[in-house]
């Protein structure tokens, strides 16, 4: 059977099962291309920007920081523009921005999570509606073939195959993606955490 045959045979249903896995499968590309080390949290930018905050070359790092674009960037400078006020309110800036851009890096991974739940139950749905069909045609004759019975269940079954392995693909890109996004948040939150500790570091040593 070919592709566009088991399409037909498996139904209207078939058409959204596609469709959100056509959707899943460019937001997960999507992101794969957005949560990935360059634009988060760059190795070379943590180099640069600790050799700066080290030599305490404050204004020399705001602009390294505000010319870079990743995400731990965008962190980074809020910390060395606020780096006058008290380290639990630098922290507390710092958070509040991690936090946003962590959803940042989250966007739209809710509709591969959709995705997940919703193809199964579309295969389902299919399954269903199928058989329905099937009893409906051969309610019509006193004693149905077999083969005709087999047949039109086969068919309806054709759904729930499309559906299971989209919603199972799916759901482990979904994990893994929110797996990459906390991977990268924790190294932004410890990196965070270092550069804060060499802003203070001047206020520690005027003690």
């Amino acid at each position: 059977m070919g592709f566009f045959e088991f399409i037909e045979k498996g139904g209207i249903v078939m058409y959204p099962i596609i469709f959100f896995s056509i959707i899943s499968l460019t937001v997960f590309f999507e992101r794969i291309f957005a949560i990935r080390e360059a634009k988060v949290i760059p190795s070379s930018f943590l180099r640069g920007l600790q050799n700066l905050l080290s030599r305490k070359e404050y204004s020399q790092a705001e602009v390294f920081a505000a010319e870079n674009g990743s995400s731990f960037s965008r962190v980074a400078l809020s910390a060395i523009k606020n780096r006058n006020r008290k380290r639990e309110e630098i922290k507390e800036v710092m958070e509040e921005l991690g936090r946003s851009e962590v959803s940042r890096l989250e966007k739209n991974t809710g509709i591969i999570g959709i995705t997940a739940t919703i193809a199964p139950l579309l295969g389902l749905l299919g399954t269903v509606t199928g058989m329905l069909e099937v009893f409906m045609d051969i309610a019509q004759y006193d004693d149905p073939q077999i083969n005709v019975l087999a047949r039109g269940i086969y068919e309806a079954l054709i759904t729930t195959a499309a559906g299971l392995p989209v919603g199972i693909i799916s759901y482990i890109c979904y994990y893994y993606l929110l797996g990459r996004v906390e991977r990268f948040a924790g190294a932004m939150e410890e990196q965070g955490i270092e550069a804060l500790n060499l802003l203070k570091e001047a206020d520690r040593e005027s003690e």
